[in-house]
């Protein structure tokens, strides 16, 4: 499953400003800028401004500069976001492999119960989808 985003990386502090838009659905700089900072002065704001550029220019973030104040929005999902995050990851270390990263999330986290039932469940979606795919027998 590819996600369909950019490969290039981001910073904490995008990824702060990413996690307000997918939030608010969409934001101007100085919506951000209170969300992110508990006092925010001009160069916090001027900071934030020079992040959404970077965010737009790595193609994570659109913008809307027909009125004032400019509005941003996720080019992408929060989800489309981790799909990427964690196939990168699987690349990297693990050969491409999903099974090593699930194995290890499971065994480091306690679960619960709730978790294993949403767990059991795509299990059986999967199991199901797989046996869909089967070429049936002919008689």
């Amino acid at each position: 499953m590819k996600s369909g985003l950019p490969k290039k990386d981001v910073s904490e502090t995008e990824l702060e400003i990413l996690i307000q838009l997918w939030d608010r659905g969409q934001a101007s700089t100085r919506e951000i800028t209170e969300a992110i900072y508990d006092a925010p002065l001009d160069p916090q704001f001027a900071t934030v401004q020079k992040l959404l550029s970077r965010l737009e220019k790595k193609g994570y973030v659109l913008s809307d500069r027909r009125k004032r104040p400019h509005q941003y929005r996720a080019k992408a999902s929060k989800d489309a976001f981790l799909v990427r995050g964690i196939e990168s990851l699987a690349d990297k270390l693990c050969g491409g492999s999903l099974s090593p990263i699930l194995t290890s999330l499971v065994h480091s986290k306690k679960l619960t119960s709730s978790d294993v039932r949403s767990l059991e469940a795509l299990i059986a979606e999967l199991e199901g989808q797989k046996a869909s795919r089967k070429p049936r027998d002919s008689q």
